[in-house]
């Protein structure tokens, strides 16, 4: 795991305290193609705003990397069931009756 945060894109951690309570790792080249990688929230702190926290930041850093007028391919690969929380910010599905579904957003 410390070689594939080491080698991530970019990392996003939320700390209650000394506590990790979220995280999320995005990989990608940091141009044209995202994938976000890895998002855990802790489940007694689902439900609250945390993994919305974490998933505007990861978007926020692509739009201020990407240049104007540049459309960007950002996917996911959600849990199966947890869809409907990455459609509320553009994600659209992509099905898959064993996994759960991929998901794609571009960001422009």
């Amino acid at each position: 795991m410390e070689y594939a945060l080491k080698n991530s894109l970019y990392t996003v951690c939320i700390k209650e305290g000394y506590k990790i309570i979220a995280m999320a790792r995005m990989i990608g080249d940091n141009s044209m193609s995202y994938f976000i990688k890895d998002v855990v929230v802790i489940p007694e702190y689902q439900g609250k705003g945390v993994g919305k926290l974490i998933i505007n930041d990861i978007l926020s850093y692509i739009k201020e990397s990407t240049s104007k007028d540049w459309k960007v391919s950002v996917e996911l690969m959600s849990a199966s069931g947890k869809e409907a929380f990455y459609e509320k910010f553009g994600f659209q599905k992509r099905p898959s009756t064993n996994d759960g579904a991929g998901m794609f957003l571009t960001v422009n």
